[in-house]
Protein backbone atom coordinates (compact mmCIF):
# COMPACT_ATOMS: atom_id res chain seq x y z
CA UNK A 1 0.00 0.00 0.00
CA UNK A 2 2.31 2.42 -0.98
CA UNK A 3 1.59 5.97 -2.27
CA UNK A 4 2.33 7.45 -5.33
CA UNK A 5 3.63 10.45 -6.70
CA UNK A 6 1.64 11.47 -9.84
CA UNK A 7 2.72 12.63 -13.30
CA UNK A 8 0.26 14.50 -14.89
CA UNK A 9 1.62 14.77 -18.90
CA UNK A 10 -2.39 15.78 -20.25
CA UNK A 11 -5.17 17.50 -18.76
CA UNK A 12 -6.15 18.86 -16.06
CA UNK A 13 -7.03 18.28 -12.43
CA UNK A 14 -8.67 19.59 -9.38
CA UNK A 15 -7.52 19.20 -5.91
CA UNK A 16 -10.64 18.62 -3.55
CA UNK A 17 -10.99 19.39 0.33
CA UNK A 18 -11.79 15.64 1.82
CA UNK A 19 -14.20 16.98 3.91
CA UNK A 20 -16.42 19.29 2.35
CA UNK A 21 -15.27 18.30 -1.53
CA UNK A 22 -14.88 21.94 -2.29
CA UNK A 23 -12.57 22.47 -5.03
CA UNK A 24 -9.23 23.95 -3.45
CA UNK A 25 -7.60 24.49 -6.66
CA UNK A 26 -6.74 23.25 -10.66
CA UNK A 27 -3.79 22.08 -12.20
CA UNK A 28 -3.03 22.01 -15.92
CA UNK A 29 -0.83 19.61 -17.08
CA UNK A 30 2.22 19.49 -17.01
CA UNK A 31 2.34 18.87 -13.27
CA UNK A 32 3.32 16.61 -10.12
CA UNK A 33 0.57 15.92 -7.49
CA UNK A 34 1.35 14.00 -4.75
CA UNK A 35 4.26 15.45 -2.91
CA UNK A 36 2.46 16.43 0.16
CA UNK A 37 0.78 13.39 0.50
CA UNK A 38 4.24 11.30 -0.07
CA UNK A 39 5.57 12.92 3.12
CA UNK A 40 3.61 10.52 5.67
CA UNK A 41 4.26 7.57 3.45
CA UNK A 42 7.93 8.72 3.16
CA UNK A 43 8.56 9.31 6.84
CA UNK A 44 6.28 6.32 7.71
CA UNK A 45 3.35 8.61 9.53
CA UNK A 46 0.24 7.98 9.74
CA UNK A 47 -1.92 9.04 6.47
CA UNK A 48 -3.98 11.62 7.20
CA UNK A 49 -4.49 13.00 3.52
CA UNK A 50 -6.90 15.77 3.26
CA UNK A 51 -7.75 16.09 0.15
CA UNK A 52 -8.36 13.94 -3.04
CA UNK A 53 -7.94 14.35 -7.01
CA UNK A 54 -10.24 14.24 -10.00
CA UNK A 55 -9.88 14.74 -13.31
CA UNK A 56 -11.62 18.10 -14.60
CA UNK A 57 -10.92 17.05 -18.11
CA UNK A 58 -9.18 14.23 -20.11
CA UNK A 59 -6.39 13.32 -18.48
CA UNK A 60 -3.04 11.14 -18.44
CA UNK A 61 -0.79 10.59 -16.17
CA UNK A 62 1.72 7.94 -14.38
CA UNK A 63 2.32 7.09 -10.79
CA UNK A 64 6.01 6.73 -9.58
CA UNK A 65 6.18 5.00 -6.14
CA UNK A 66 7.45 7.53 -3.73
CA UNK A 67 10.31 5.70 -2.89
CA UNK A 68 11.71 5.50 -7.04
CA UNK A 69 10.95 9.46 -7.25
CA UNK A 70 13.21 10.17 -4.04
CA UNK A 71 15.79 8.29 -5.58
CA UNK A 72 15.27 10.29 -9.09
CA UNK A 73 15.55 13.02 -7.20
CA UNK A 74 18.35 12.59 -5.39
CA UNK A 75 20.01 10.90 -8.42
CA UNK A 76 19.04 13.97 -10.98
CA UNK A 77 19.55 16.89 -7.89
CA UNK A 78 15.53 17.80 -8.31
CA UNK A 79 14.78 18.83 -4.82
CA UNK A 80 15.35 23.20 -5.57
CA UNK A 81 13.41 22.24 -8.76
CA UNK A 82 10.58 20.09 -6.37
CA UNK A 83 10.67 23.15 -3.93
CA UNK A 84 9.82 25.61 -6.29
CA UNK A 85 6.50 23.42 -7.51
CA UNK A 86 5.87 23.81 -3.63
CA UNK A 87 6.52 27.36 -3.25
CA UNK A 88 4.18 28.23 -6.23
CA UNK A 89 1.30 25.97 -4.65
CA UNK A 90 1.87 27.74 -1.65
CA UNK A 91 1.80 31.12 -3.18
CA UNK A 92 -0.90 29.97 -4.95
CA UNK A 93 -3.09 28.81 -2.14
CA UNK A 94 -2.77 32.09 -0.61
CA UNK A 95 -3.63 34.21 -3.73
CA UNK A 96 -6.63 31.77 -4.07
CA UNK A 97 -7.78 32.68 -0.23
CA UNK A 98 -7.05 36.08 -0.77
CA UNK A 99 -9.47 36.32 -3.96
CA UNK A 100 -12.12 33.66 -2.20
CA UNK A 101 -12.73 34.01 1.99
CA UNK A 102 -14.39 37.27 2.84
CA UNK A 103 -15.63 37.85 -0.49
CA UNK A 104 -18.42 38.79 -2.15
CA UNK A 105 -20.07 36.37 -4.71
CA UNK A 106 -19.24 38.90 -7.51
CA UNK A 107 -15.91 39.04 -6.48
CA UNK A 108 -15.34 35.52 -6.01
CA UNK A 109 -16.97 34.94 -9.83
CA UNK A 110 -14.58 37.66 -11.33
CA UNK A 111 -11.71 35.95 -9.43
CA UNK A 112 -12.73 32.44 -11.03
CA UNK A 113 -13.51 33.83 -14.76
CA UNK A 114 -10.09 35.02 -14.67
CA UNK A 115 -8.42 32.15 -13.55
CA UNK A 116 -10.76 29.51 -16.11
CA UNK A 117 -9.69 32.20 -18.72
CA UNK A 118 -5.67 31.42 -17.72
CA UNK A 119 -6.22 27.96 -18.67
CA UNK A 120 -5.29 26.74 -21.81
CA UNK A 121 -7.87 26.98 -24.84
CA UNK A 122 -8.03 23.28 -24.97
CA UNK A 123 -8.86 22.81 -21.39
CA UNK A 124 -11.18 25.47 -20.77
CA UNK A 125 -13.23 24.34 -23.58
CA UNK A 126 -13.83 20.94 -21.41
CA UNK A 127 -15.01 23.07 -18.33
CA UNK A 128 -18.30 23.97 -17.58
CA UNK A 129 -17.88 27.47 -16.47
CA UNK A 130 -20.96 27.31 -13.94
CA UNK A 131 -19.93 24.00 -12.58
CA UNK A 132 -16.13 25.69 -11.92
CA UNK A 133 -17.43 28.38 -9.86
CA UNK A 134 -19.90 26.23 -7.60
CA UNK A 135 -17.39 23.76 -7.29
CA UNK A 136 -15.05 26.09 -5.61
CA UNK A 137 -17.20 28.41 -3.54
CA UNK A 138 -20.53 26.92 -2.61
CA UNK A 139 -22.07 29.66 -4.41
CA UNK A 140 -25.77 28.80 -5.33
CA UNK A 141 -26.25 27.70 -8.87
CA UNK A 142 -28.93 30.65 -9.07
CA UNK A 143 -26.55 33.30 -8.11
CA UNK A 144 -23.84 32.37 -10.43
CA UNK A 145 -25.97 32.63 -13.62
CA UNK A 146 -27.71 35.59 -12.34
CA UNK A 147 -23.78 37.19 -12.24
CA UNK A 148 -22.72 35.18 -15.31
CA UNK A 149 -26.08 36.55 -17.09
CA UNK A 150 -25.46 40.42 -16.46
CA UNK A 151 -21.84 40.14 -17.71
CA UNK A 152 -23.20 38.41 -20.99
CA UNK A 153 -25.37 41.38 -21.48
CA UNK A 154 -22.83 43.75 -20.55
CA UNK A 155 -20.49 41.59 -23.22
CA UNK A 156 -18.01 41.19 -20.55
CA UNK A 157 -17.99 37.62 -21.38
CA UNK A 158 -19.17 35.03 -24.04
CA UNK A 159 -20.59 31.65 -22.54
CA UNK A 160 -21.63 28.78 -25.57
CA UNK A 161 -22.83 25.56 -24.10
CA UNK A 162 -21.26 26.55 -20.36
CA UNK A 163 -17.89 27.23 -21.66
CA UNK A 164 -16.10 30.46 -21.56
CA UNK A 165 -14.86 31.51 -25.19
CA UNK A 166 -14.33 35.39 -23.95
CA UNK A 167 -13.60 37.26 -21.60
CA UNK A 168 -13.05 40.90 -21.91
CA UNK A 169 -12.48 43.54 -18.57
CA UNK A 170 -14.79 42.49 -15.88
CA UNK A 171 -16.52 45.50 -13.66
CA UNK A 172 -14.36 46.01 -10.28
CA UNK A 173 -17.06 45.75 -8.51
CA UNK A 174 -20.87 44.70 -9.63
Amino acid sequence: NQSHILLITKGAIKVCRRIDSIVMGCGVSPMILGLVDAYADLYQLEENSDVFFIAETTCEYYPVPVKDFVEIADEKHLWRDISNILMYRIAFMTNRDRNLIGQDAYSQIKALLLELWSYPESSRFEINAQNFIQQRTGLSRSRIMQVLSELKAGDYIKILHGRLLELRNLPVSF
